[in-house]
């Protein structure tokens, strides 16, 4: 709040527990959070839903690396170098 933070892009490690966690706080403090899972690890070996879930309901939900491209260059004026 003290740098007027509205929206925040979380990625890391361990999803389901401290990614997890850090979403469900700026969440509750009413911050605007951006995500994608192929943007997180994980240490769990199956699958698990109850992070995905959370972040699907509370979050702008990437579901892929293009989504996030495009979300981070909506105009496209980003260039890949080789």
């Amino acid at each position: 709040r003290e740098d007027a933070v509205t929206r925040l892009m979380i990625m890391g490690f361990d999803r389901d527990y401290c990614v997890l966690e850090t979403i469900k706080s700026a969440v509750e403090q009413e911050i605007e959070v951006v995500t994608s899972e192929v943007l997180m690890l994980t240490t769990k070996i199956r699958d698990t839903s109850i992070a995905r879930d959370y972040f699907r309901k509370n979050t702008t939900y990437l579901e892929s690396l293009v989504e996030v491209y495009n979300y981070l260059d909506p105009q496209g004026k980003l260039a890949f170098i080789p």
